[in-house]
């Protein structure tokens, strides 16, 4: 049986707020890291052995300089070769 408007607007209206009631920390998970001196193979290893999509590269102070994405470094690879 479809709902009436009215309570589809209220079941509308509770999603909502339970949406704009969410955290960072609760739908996003830690970021992968790597220091700003670590070499490509550095990048390559941490990303293939965790299976991880990219990896953000930080400075000294933990300030976020730039991300790699897994796809970035196999590029790289085959244009080495």
């Amino acid at each position: 049986m479809a709902l009436s408007k009215s309570r589809k607007g209220m079941i509308d209206r509770e999603r909502s707020k339970a949406a704009r009631s969410l955290t960072c920390s609760q739908v996003m998970a830690i970021p992968q890291l790597l220091g700003s001196t670590a070499s490509v193979a550095d990048a390559l290893e941490k990303i293939t052995l965790n299976n991880w999509d990219h990896i953000f590269i930080i400075d000294s102070e933990r300030v976020p300089m730039g991300r790699i994405h897994a796809v970035d470094l196999l590029k790289l690879i085959v244009f080495i070769d």
